[in-house]
């Protein structure tokens, strides 16, 4: 499929000899713009540029290439965690309390008939407090993440739904911290081995709410900074290691391995932003 259609095509050119000037047009339609102009120095020259008509469809106005950037918040919950201080369950330390992470992520998009690959790297970063025995508790994550997905951008003329899935590896930089009533401090930390990550969600289009104040902030804004979607994404991600972790089973022989920080369906929403 072709990046871009055109619906018909009107050009209207205005030749003058005896002085330079910029015009643009449009079709009836406003599918297309031409800009038309004289250079001042080449008197004999005239040059028609093709101008992008920002009011078109989605469908129609988008590109091979782009660009993803967005901001959210993440509900993170390794059920089968163990503390690396003294192998206390996180049940105990976090009450069954999820980690709210703050996610960040930017990515290259590339858009072909089906829809469109994006690539990206994400970064996500969130604690939590707790208890045990008198002491309190601090567990902290960083989490670094390669991302590659799917997304089903073109099936209407604009994305008012996307479904997406994505896979990728993490890894995660975890910090614990625990001070007890004599005000002592004892502290770890880890980073694991990669980790294998899955994402599936839904983007919605939120293009809808500008164009609902003024038709013309979408064109405005596609105009001057070339932002062509915003999106409400809600998804859900899966977090499995790739190696054996460490089992508190058989604490000596897998004393050496990762703490397990698996986990499934970790509800996260954020604005997604389509450059």
């Amino acid at each position: 499929m072709k990046p871009f259609h055109f619906c018909s095509v009107f050009i209207l050119v205005c030749f003058f000899a005896s002085a330079s000037m910029s015009q643009e047009s449009a079709d009836p339609t406003g599918n297309v713009e031409i800009e038309v102009y004289q250079d001042s120095q080449a008197p004999g020259d005239v040059f028609i540029e093709n101008q992008a008509d920002f009011s078109a469809p989605y469908k129609q106005r988008r590109s091979k290439h782009g660009v993803l950037f967005s901001v959210g918040t993440e509900k993170y919950y390794p059920k089968n965690f163990v503390s690396v201080l003294d192998n206390t369950g996180i049940e105990k330390i976090l009450k069954n309390q999820p980690i709210n992470l703050f996610t960040i992520d930017i990515g290259y998009k590339y858009n072909f008939g089906l829809g469109s690959l994006a690539f990206s790297y994400a970064y996500a970063s969130g604690s939590g407090t707790g208890g045990f025995n008198n002491e309190s508790r601090d567990i902290s994550f960083q989490r670094q993440s390669l991302l590659a997905g799917y997304y089903a951008d073109n099936i209407f003329n604009e994305p008012w739904v996307v479904p997406y899935g994505s896979a990728g590896i993490s890894q995660f930089t975890l910090d614990e911290e625990e001070y007890n009533p004599t005000g002592t401090l004892a502290d770890d930390s880890v980073v694991t081995d990669p980790i294998l990550n899955l994402k599936a969600g839904l983007l919605f289009q939120l293009n809808w709410i500008e164009s609902g104040i003024d038709s013309n902030t979408h064109v405005d804004g596609l105009r001057s900074s070339g932002l062509e979607n915003t999106f409400l994404d809600i998804h859900i991600s899966w977090f499995e290691h790739l190696t054996e972790t460490f089992d508190i089973n058989n604490p000596v022989e897998t004393a050496e391995n990762d703490p397990d920080l698996s986990a499934e369906a970790q509800l996260g929403v954020g604005l997604k932003l389509e450059f």
